[in-house]
């Protein structure tokens, strides 16, 4: 994705960032730690090129899910905030 956003190459990065997004939701965590490594990815592919509201169904899932961890309400907040300003 680094590479395609470097040369401008917009389908490219889509293309790349698309994957590693279905590859996660592909994958269900074991635990806590494990859900926690998968928004973490999520965030960075999106943060490198995407959508952030893509991927707020699942960050507000694991903040659900884990409501003692301020760090996924954190995550959620944060891609709220770069969905608002696209």
């Amino acid at each position: 994705m680094y590479l395609s956003v470097a040369r401008n190459d917009s389908a490219s990065a889509a293309q790349w960032g698309d994957r590693g997004l279905r590859y996660i939701d592909a994958m269900k965590p074991a635990n806590d730690e494990e859900r926690s490594a998968h928004d973490i990815e999520r965030v960075e592919i999106v943060t490198i090129y995407g959508d952030p509201a893509r991927i707020l169904p699942q960050l507000i899932a694991s903040e659900r899910a884990v409501p003692n961890d301020y760090n996924a309400s954190l995550r959620v907040a944060q891609m709220e905030k770069a969905a608002k300003l696209r």
